[in-house]
């Protein structure tokens, strides 16, 4: 098939990563995780917001046919002969992936451009579409995985999300090197739409304490790693991880819960990497929870694991399956002024990378004459807003509009 697209590939918006990471958020590594081991070809979009989603969450994935007319500004997805398809590595001449783990034969059935909300929804929509990650599992596997998926999400999760939100050294470190510099909003909108973000996510936390830590964790004295409310969640996250440990232990899936982890990864397997991965891997201030993880060599071997088969080294900018993942763009890119701010920021990540020597200093101070003309753009248009809102409050009761009212 010589020159056609894919059958099917899908989009993926999910919120900018860091340290190596492909997202600071967990559903958004687990998402990566299962549709990279799948074969599909995938692109990626970073730096997407929860707000930009009707549903206000992420990821969400977008499933389009080859034949699809908003696929084709799209960089072509999977060349010839990747992922062991025939012929000569030409761009533009894509192929199906090979069948694997819980695909069929043939190309999955031809559908509707459609959204999928979440990791169980997009789990959902690959079943639908004939790539069934479960595929394999007895009704008992499935009842089990359901559980330990359930217990991820009530006892690991709010401790996990208690450290990149509550903490405020965490927050801190999340702010300046991801939040920031991948919004796509000006300042200050930017502040206040992750200040908005932190204070949802401080009261998900809250909801799942017992009134009182509840109460405690909005307050300085409660949200520092040790305090009563982030002592009770820590114990919780403590004994999930050891039934995790036991139940990976001893589950024979040499590496994974149900697999090996050259195989396509279960739901299960993508939601704990999710959840471990986002904790391990972050060299966050203040990481309670890497000790938690660390005192069980099987929950770190899993991690390395999978992150070594579908990721590969993050240092190379691969990984495997590469040439059939396609970065497309970061949403910050995608305005002239959040992408400066972008810029900015990369520039300030090689400024530690060369050790902070003047030289990298002095070219990061130096402005080009596009990043000078829409500074002066930008100051022009924040003095006409001051000014008519100024205007606004001084004249406005005396303004008429004529043919209203």
């Amino acid at each position: 098939m010589t020159g056609s697209r894919p059958p099917l590939f899908v989009r993926l918006y999910q919120t900018a990563g860091a340290w190596g990471l492909p997202s600071t958020c967990a559903s958004c590594i687990a998402a990566q995780a299962l549709l990279r081991s799948t074969g599909l070809p995938l692109s990626i979009i970073s730096g997407a917001a929860p707000g930009m989603t009707t549903a206000h969450t992420l990821p969400v994935a977008v499933f389009l046919r080859g034949d699809d007319p908003s696929a084709h500004g799209s960089p072509d997805l999977l060349q010839e002969g990747a992922a062991g398809g025939g012929g000569g590595g030409k761009r533009g001449g894509g192929v199906p992936p090979p069948p694997s783990l819980g695909m069929g034969a043939a190309a999955p059935p031809a559908a509707d451009t459609s959204v999928a909300v979440g990791v169980a929804g997009i789990v959902a929509a690959l079943a639908a579409r004939g790539v069934d990650v479960d595929a394999g599992l007895s009704p008992v596997m499935r009842a089990e995985a359901a559980a330990f998926a359930a217990l991820a999400a009530r006892d690991w999760a709010p401790a996990r999300t208690a450290e990149y939100w509550v903490d405020r050294a965490n927050y801190e470190d999340l702010l300046h090197t991801v939040l920031l510099p991948s919004s796509p909003h000006p300042w200050p909108l930017n502040r206040l739409a992750v200040a908005g973000r932190r204070r949802a996510a401080v009261a998900a936390v809250a909801a799942t304490l017992s009134p009182p830590l509840g109460a405690a964790l909005f307050t300085d004295a409660g949200a520092v790693a040790g305090a009563p409310p982030r002592a009770a969640l820590t114990a919780r996250a403590a004994g999930a991880a050891a039934a995790l440990a036991a139940r990976l232990g001893g589950g024979g899936g040499g590496g994974t819960f149900y697999r090996s982890t050259t195989s396509p990864l279960t739901s299960l397997d993508a939601v704990v990497y999710g959840e471990l991965a986002a904790v391990l891997y972050a060299p966050l201030p203040a990481n309670g929870l890497r000790a938690v993880i660390a005192a069980h060599p099987t929950l770190v071997a899993f991690c390395a694991a999978v992150r070594g088969a579908h990721f590969g080294d993050p240092t190379e900018g691969g990984g495997a399956g590469a040439d059939r993942v396609v970065h497309e763009a970061n949403l910050a890119a995608y305005t002239s002024a959040s992408r400066l701010v972008y810029e900015r920021s990369q520039r300030r990540v090689e400024e530690l990378d060369n050790g902070g020597s003047a030289a990298a200093k002095g070219a990061s101070s130096t402005l080009s004459e596009e990043e000078r003309e829409h500074a002066r753009g930008n100051r022009w248009f924040v003095g006409a807003a001051v000014a008519a809102f100024g205007a606004y409050l001084l004249w406005g009761d005396e303004i008429e509009f004529v043919g209203f009212g």
